[in-house]
């Protein structure tokens, strides 16, 4: 009988600038934390929070019996799912869906309105393996004829999307990418650049959002009874932990063709 499991998630603290941001990761940290003390009382069992530094390192974990769950975002978690290293527990709700949109935002004023006036810019992303903020993006732009490649002056790697937004506003990057929800009339929901001043140049979706996986060393009445817990929002200690850390109102069972809308972009990835 398993007594103790272990719950990921990544550190993703910038590339470019690796000690500027390392709050993000301690807030992630203690989020996750808090949430494995939280999903451990609701399952009777032993659940331990482990960061890693990244999200290769994450799924590298998982493959290697080291983790049991795992936050992955949607390419890394299409392509672990693909190849047989995980299956997906539940997939968050925001803006009352499981889908986004990547974008690429500005500051307010800025002369660049759209993909045609990205050449020469500088772009603030959050992680290679992040599909807001670097992976769909990109893929999008390769998509509409633009070679990302050449396209940007400068490229940074900032760790996290909080991050990226700093580096706009304080002048460090030209522009961002981050996600964005739209509700059922289009309009703005919950963006990743929260209230800033900022305009939108460039968007695609919808994109399937991250998802918590499972290592398939899992017993799935394990699984489903972490799924079942999840999808149960009447918890006053694991809810709240749950949409803190994962920052989403709630969370849905991943269908079968969740990952679909990816599907039009995967020969468009910098790594098909």
């Amino acid at each position: 009988m398993v007594e103790r499991i272990r719950v990921g998630a990544a550190r993703t603290v910038g590339v470019t600038r690796p000690h500027a941001h390392l709050v993000d990761a301690a807030v992630t940290l203690a989020h996750l934390e808090r949430f494995a003390k939280a999903l451990g009382a609701r399952l009777g069992l032993g659940v331990e929070a482990v960061q890693t530094r990244s999200y290769e390192q994450l799924v590298q974990t998982l493959d290697a019996g080291e983790l049991e769950l795992g936050w992955l975002p949607p390419v890394v978690a299409l392509r672990a799912v693909s190849v047989g290293l995980a299956t997906p527990v539940v997939a968050p709700l925001r803006g009352g869906s499981a889908t986004f949109h990547a974008a690429l935002f500005a500051k307010r004023g800025s002369k660049l309105k759209t993909d045609q006036h990205l050449a020469g810019a500088r772009v603030a992303w959050v992680d290679r393996a992040s599909a807001a903020g670097y992976a769909v993006v990109r893929a999008a732009l390769r998509a509409r004829g633009h070679d990302p490649a050449r396209m940007f002056s400068v490229e940074t790697f900032e760790g996290s999307h909080q991050a990226v937004v700093r580096a706009v506003l304080d002048g460090t990057a030209d522009v961002g990418a981050t996600y964005v929800h739209r509700d059922s009339r289009g309009a703005l929901v919950n963006p990743g650049w929260g209230d800033a001043d900022v305009e939108l140049v460039f968007e695609h979706g919808p994109v399937p959002s991250d998802v918590l996986a499972a290592s398939l060393d899992l017993e799935p009445e394990l699984v489903e009874r972490i799924r079942s817990v999840l999808l149960d929002e009447s918890d006053r200690e694991l809810a709240p932990a749950a949409r803190e850390l994962f920052e989403a109102e709630g969370f849905v069972r991943v269908s079968d063709d969740h990952f679909a809308p990816l599907a039009a972009l995967v020969h468009h990835f910098d790594d098909p």
